[in-house]
């Protein structure tokens, strides 16, 4: 896996002008390891919502997040809409499992 990603990142890199020929596998994997829980949490938090079917995304625009009542049936509603969309939507479910399997696969986790 790390050589795998190693080589497109360096590819990416490239491809914009840029030059991190020094930047070794075992950095890449020191990094990645260090930047695991953020994409742990993007992948239980911010993925899902991303991937679900629009009618299970939240709208922002109208909650007003001082008033405490308004906040708080927000968050119920969130609490409720995350809890659908991971048990029912496949495409949600299939891609979590296959990020956690990679995971595992890899040792990382």
């Amino acid at each position: 896996m790390w050589f795998r990603y190693h080589s497109k990142l360096q590819d990416t890199v490239k491809n914009s002008g840029m030059n991190i020929d020094d930047y070794t596998i075992e950095e890449v994997e020191k990094d990645y390891v260090l930047g695991l829980p953020v994409g742990i949490t993007f992948c239980m938090g911010a993925l899902p919502m991303i991937l679900c079917d629009p009618k299970y995304t939240l709208q922002f625009a109208n909650v007003d997040f001082n008033d405490a009542e308004k906040r708080e049936d927000f968050e119920k509603e969130a609490q409720a809409k995350t809890k659908t969309i991971l048990t029912e939507d496949v495409r949600v479910r299939s891609r979590l499992r296959g990020v956690l399997d990679e995971l595992i696969e890899n040792k990382v986790i």
